[in-house]
């Protein structure tokens, strides 16, 4: 199966759904839904919204496409049967660094990374290494344009992750001398494709979001300055589809990511389906997919867990129900500190595998944890699964449904 995000479906069907499956209209006489019985109140968003757009999701863009540029050199610099370990580990660390913005960014993942393509072309996965293989193998030169005309299933991240890192069964600690020549030309063209890709992504941002309409100016107005003929017509709009983001990507990381891969018992489960499985950089992309959530509900980009709130999501929420925003707030730490616990070092702030991986090590990789009942992987799985459905259906039932009790003031 090729899983480029489990579904994409719009927030204002999303929120359809949600406020039917609550009860929605302010009749509801539910007891325990206490949002049905709340008042409407006055919110102008256009201060959360200017800095939530301009300081953490183009900003978000701007650090991804000069990591990509990053990738590009490193790569570059990894001769042709020459290659040091040295320059390797170089290279292995731009593509974590670029995996940071990118999988922060998927708290925000609409608009022109979802229009152009780009998050299939960068981050579809598994990987088809048969035909990965093929190609590497083939008579044929290996070429930018050779490369682009390929399914994304052999392109973007996992790709080079594949090549850099090798086949992550025993470990994540492929040697230089293991690359090939036309391993080395390829992951040199595919830093090309990154490096384009970024860019068009990032010119969508400032400069015009539809390649094919130049009369269309940057996305990033469409989404600060909502109104009649733009892509979002009011603040309402714009809400929904930040909060819809952060629903989207807590319910992938935990029905998707780390569900799918973890099965129903060690017997089900899979490590094929894991994402980042070649790097054991998993726990990471799970880390950090929540940390976007931290960022746009605070308003502050590279936020901590008690960073007070810069304008963001929270501000809303607060202007509500204080005490909801507060408890969100909490729910996403929880979600992030359980995630990072899962490799078994009892360190709620690390998440990156610098042992063997192994059962018993210091700390577990992932692919690992998911088939340990003995000595509890699959329990710190199971506990991280819960925290980050408790923040799911929070946003579901709490959060959301606060967009159709406000009177934003445009």
């Amino acid at each position: 199966m090729i899983s480029t995000k489990p579904f994409l479906i719009t927030s204002t069907l999303i929120t359809a759904l949600i406020l039917s499956a609550c009860g929605g209209g302010s009749g509801d006489t539910n007891a325990n839904n206490t949002n049905s019985r709340a008042t409407s109140i006055t919110f102008n968003a256009k201060s959360v919204i200017s800095n939530v757009g301009i300081n953490i999701i183009l900003k978000t863009y701007q650090n991804l496409n000069s990591d990509a540029v990053n990738l590009q050199i490193a790569l570059a610099a990894l001769v042709n049967a020459g290659a040091t370990e040295t320059e390797l580990q170089a290279a292995q660390d731009a593509w974590k660094l670029a995996r940071v913005s990118w999988e922060r960014g998927e708290a925000h993942i609409f608009g022109p990374v979802d229009a152009l393509g780009i998050d299939p072309a960068l981050d579809s996965w598994p990987l088809d290494t048969s035909v990965l293989r093929d190609t590497l193998n083939a008579v044929n030169a290996i070429t930018v344009d050779s490369i682009r005309a390929l399914d994304n299933t052999v392109q973007g991240f996992h790709t080079m992750e594949f090549l850099l890192f090798g086949d992550g069964v025993a470990d994540n600690d492929k040697f230089a001398t293991e690359l090939t020549s036309n391993e080395i030309t390829y992951l040199q063209a595919l830093a090309q494709i990154f490096v384009d890709h970024t860019n068009d992504l990032l010119r969508a941002w400032e400069v015009q979001y539809d390649p094919n309409n130049n009369n269309t100016g940057p996305y990033i107005t469409e989404l600060t300055q909502p109104g009649l003929g733009k892509v979002y017509i009011s603040q309402t709009a714009v809400m929904e589809e930040l909060i819809n983001g952060m629903f989207g990507i807590v319910d992938e990381v935990g029905n998707g990511k780390i569900a799918s891969p973890f099965g129903s018992s060690t017997q089900d489960a899979d490590g094929s389906l894991e994402e980042s499985q070649y790097s054991w950089n998993s726990l990471t992309d799970f880390y950090n997919n929540i940390y976007g959530v931290r960022d746009l509900y605070l308003g502050t980009l590279n936020s901590t867990a008690t960073t007070v709130s810069n304008q963001g999501v929270y501000d809303f929420v607060a202007a509500h129900n204080p005490a909801l925003a507060a408890r969100v707030l909490t729910e996403i730490n929880e979600a992030m500190r359980n995630i990072a616990l899962i490799d078994g070092d009892n360190d709620p702030n690390t998440t990156d595998i610098s042992g063997n991986g192994q059962v018993g090590s210091s700390q577990v990789a992932f692919r690992n944890a998911i088939v340990d009942n003995a000595q509890g992987g699959r329990a710190r799985i199971q506990t991280a699964l819960t925290a980050l459905s408790k923040l799911q259906q929070t946003i579901n039932s709490e959060v959301l449904p606060l967009i159709e009790r406000s009177n934003f003031s445009e």
